[in-house]
């Protein structure tokens, strides 16, 4: 009859180490979540930030629009008023009304008005004070086109932060998928599988990650 064999302690690789390897693909798998978990809250509280200055630029951009229409039809009232004004001044002055002329330049127009109809009687060429070369200004005219400069600037600001708010809610898609498929690989068996979705998983993981880098330090 043969002696029974000892029993010697388990050899190191042997029954233990794939229990080993599963607790090792466990650990990394929590992290994993854990990680594109932040990712996703990262990019989530981001796009907000930056959805709600997009919606401020916008804002900003219509307000000044706003102001530039009003400043332009200020303009265009001033304009029509100091040519209706300029009008009377020249028939008057073609009637040889002095005392009429003298009333309408001092009393009636304003220092920029008077300035222009001095600068068109002292030069011959021009027709009327407001052609090109003449000191007539109009500072309502001048606020509108800084108006428009500025309601540009706002809009493409908005439009900025809009492209970034897409780029961080293409990040957050990205992280729930890599909480899908690490979600997979933490509850299936099938050890090819389990590493499959794993891989998967990394990868996205990591794209997701230098987005956000890349994204934050733009």
């Amino acid at each position: 009859m043969p002696a029974p064999r000892e029993e010697g302690p388990e050899p190191i690789g042997g029954p233990a180490a794939p229990q080993d390897r599963s607790l090792r693909l466990e650990i990394i798998l929590a992290v994993g979540l854990g990680i594109a978990a932040i990712v996703t809250a990262t990019a989530s509280f981001q796009s907000a930030l930056v959805e709600d200055q997009m919606v401020g630029g916008f804002n900003r951009g219509i307000r000044a629009v706003d102001e530039a229409g009003q400043a332009y039809g200020e303009a265009q009232r001033i304009l029509g008023q100091d040519q209706g004004l300029f009008l009377e001044y020249a028939k008057a002055a073609r009637q040889g009304d002095s005392d009429l002329t003298v009333y309408i330049l001092t009393s009636l127009m304003s220092p920029n008005m008077r300035e222009s109809v001095l600068w068109w009687q002292d030069d011959p060429d021009a027709l009327t004070p407001f052609e090109e070369g003449s000191p007539y200004l109009l500072p309502a005219l001048e606020r509108w086109t800084s108006l428009k400069a500025e309601a540009r600037d706002h809009f493409d600001a908005a439009n900025e932060a809009d492209e970034t708010t897409d780029r961080y809610d293409f990040i957050t898609v990205l992280a729930a998928v890599v909480l899908f498929f690490l979600g997979l690989a933490s509850v299936v068996r099938h050890r090819s599988i389990r590493l499959t979705f794993a891989a998967m998983g990394s990868v996205v993981l990591a794209l997701s990650i230098v987005l956000l880098v890349i994204v934050e330090t733009a």
